[in-house]
């Protein structure tokens, strides 16, 4: 870019739409990025550190206020970010938007397979009514799970992205199906094993020549989230470390919601037996140091 170039409020380069945030492209020069960076209201976000020593964030508070630590920050305070292996978790205490400038490309592709998984997600839960925001419940008990093991950044970047869209495959089950207040027949209960499969497929196809170790991962997160750790699971049977720790996760977390939600054919348990359940499945089905670590966190969490 030479000389001036004006950029009206309404004009951007490119967007991402999450459920609890917004980030405008404004400008770009080679990697460095001018986002508008727009967080709601009592919304937890986190800085995370970066693998390039070389990068610089930096976050300029242009309205709302956040709460870092017990203090508070508001219009005009900043927050530079760089050479640090710490992870920063930061409360929104209003809707808060930032000037966001960054020197490593922040909206790159892989971004935007997300932002159009994420909608997908959305014309799923439209399709099976009795599920609506169900994997946002699942990505928030299990991203809590992996908190309570200690899990790294990476992991727990990863579980949140796979657990929102664990379910992505039942865009291609038919709402008959996904809505039958009967039992299915064995057919039908084929078809329904198959959203994993059909999540990982869906994927790939929203996909457009992105091959990252990220991507990969949360592929196979999604297509192992219904596998049990004695081998009875679907679609491949895998058992015990043959299981990524993610999607033992998310399955644990999964069946929790299920149990404790209203569904087309039976009402929501209630959570002491959904847990009692759950701890009898332990070294079975599910991961136990899973199980003992959702016990926590839904006893903590007082839902």
């Amino acid at each position: 870019m030479n000389g001036l170039k004006i950029i009206k409020k309404d004009n951007f380069l490119a967007s991402l739409l999450q459920e609890t945030y917004e980030m405008k492209l404004k400008s770009k020069f080679g990697n460095l990025e001018f986002i508008e960076y727009k967080i709601k209201k009592g919304k937890p976000f986190i800085f995370y550190p970066s693998d390039n020593d070389e990068t610089l964030e930096f976050f300029y508070i242009l309205s709302g206020v956040i709460n870092y630590l017990g203090e508070i920050y508001s219009q005009g305070d900043a927050f530079c970010l760089h050479q640090s292996d710490e992870t920063y978790h930061f409360e929104t205490i209003e809707d808060v938007t930032f000037l966001y400038i960054s020197n490593e490309s922040i909206l790159n592709d892989f971004d935007f397979i997300l932002e159009k998984a994420r909608k997908v997600v959305v014309e799923v839960e439209k399709k099976d009514i009795y599920t609506k925001d169900h994997s946002v419940r699942v990505q928030q008990l299990s991203y809590e799970i992996a908190k309570k093991l200690g899990l790294k950044d990476k992991i727990l970047r990863r579980i949140s992205f796979a657990a929102l869209f664990h379910d992505i495959g039942k865009i291609h089950v038919s709402n008959e199906i996904l809505n039958k207040p009967g039992r299915l027949t064995d057919d039908e209960y084929d078809r329904i094993k198959e959203h994993p499969s059909l999540g990982r497929d869906e994927l790939d196809r929203l996909n457009h020549g992105i091959d990252t170790e990220e991507y990969q991962a949360i592929r196979t997160i999604v297509i192992q989230h219904h596998e049990r750790i004695d081998g009875t699971g679907y679609p491949d049977g895998l058992k015990g470390d043959d299981i990524l720790i993610e999607a033992k996760i998310i399955a644990a977390a999964d069946t929790y919601d299920a149990m404790t939600s209203d569904r087309i054919y039976r009402g929501a348990m209630e959570r002491g037996a959904a847990l009692d359940e759950l701890k009898t499945l332990k070294g079975k089905h599910y991961d136990p140091e899973v199980i003992d670590a959702l016990v926590e966190c839904v006893l903590e969490s007082g839902e």
